[in-house]
């Protein structure tokens, strides 16, 4: 899991999305399948819209779209509700949320970092704060 979305590399990627930040309304013709979870979403349910963008490729593409690092538009990815409601809370939190992962299993992986850890006593220690000499203060 990543701790922010920033890249600097461009190069390195095949595409780009942008991260919604509400929901809005499928208002497709056909429902879709959550990038996520891989539910069926029908249509007129909320969802959150991932607008995916590529560079472009190939001299036509060049000429048709420009030189732009985002130029061509690619299909847009939608995540149900309830892997949308977890992905706004992550992204909220300051960790990346890109369509395709499981929201599911990101929240699982954030609560296994959240679990205190015991120190050598056996106590419970929550590592969040350090006082300056670095050794954990138990809760």
């Amino acid at each position: 899991m990543g701790l922010t979305c920033e890249n600097e590399n461009y190069e390195e990627h095949a595409w780009f999305y942008r991260q919604p930040t509400d929901f809005t309304v499928l208002s497709t013709k056909r429902g879709r399948n959550c990038c996520s979870c891989l539910r069926f979403i029908t249509v007129r349910q909320p969802v959150l819209a991932f607008t995916c963008k590529r560079p472009s490729r190939s001299e036509f593409e060049f000429k048709f779209y420009g030189y732009k690092e985002e130029a061509v538009p690619m299909a847009t990815r939608y995540m149900c509700e309830k892997c949308g409601d977890l992905a706004l809370n992550l992204n909220e939190l300051g960790y990346c949320t890109p369509p395709g992962e499981d929201m599911r299993q990101l929240v699982k992986e954030y609560a296994e970092m959240q679990k205190p850890v015991e120190n050598k006593d056996g106590e419970s220690c929550d590592y969040s704060f350090f006082p300056i000499d670095n050794t954990p203060i138990p809760f």
